[in-house]
């Protein structure tokens, strides 16, 4: 008979897949390509967000250093301008990336027909009747 092999300790077991209650194997997870986009955007608008409100404080502008560390809800306005630049630098970080994403041969649209020529522009006479009195 032969003998049982044993598992070499030091060698990780492979990792089983997920699977349902039928057995069957569920597939990973995946996150679409342009919900990884979006991610990575708004990561990165938050890093900008952090950089931008400290140096906003850094440099004291509007004196809002003093405003946010001499007061008690202080710790409020800082939370809530990153949150504000977050949203507005994550959303122009998206724009920027989806805009990139064009074919580099696409034609433009519209742009490239004739201009047009020829037209001279015409006096348009306006009666105009006298209010009251002019001031002098």
């Amino acid at each position: 008979m032969p003998e049982p092999v044993m598992p070499d300790p030091v060698t990780p077991a492979p990792q089983r897949a997920l699977s349902d209650a039928a057995g069957d194997e569920l597939p990973e997870p995946v996150l679409p390509e342009l919900v990884r986009l979006y991610l990575r955007n708004i990561a990165l608008g938050f890093l900008l967000a952090l950089v931008f409100t400290g140096l906003l404080l850094a440099l004291d502008v509007a004196h809002l250093r003093h405003l946010t560390l001499e007061t008690t809800g202080g710790w409020l306005a800082i939370v809530m301008l990153v949150a504000f630049n977050t949203i507005v630098f994550a959303g122009v970080q998206f724009a920027i990336a989806v805009m990139r994403m064009a074919e580099p041969g696409d034609p433009p649209r519209r742009g490239s027909r004739a201009p047009v020529t020829g037209h001279e522009p015409v006096a348009v006479p306006v009666p105009a009747r006298p209010r009251g009195r002019v001031a002098p």
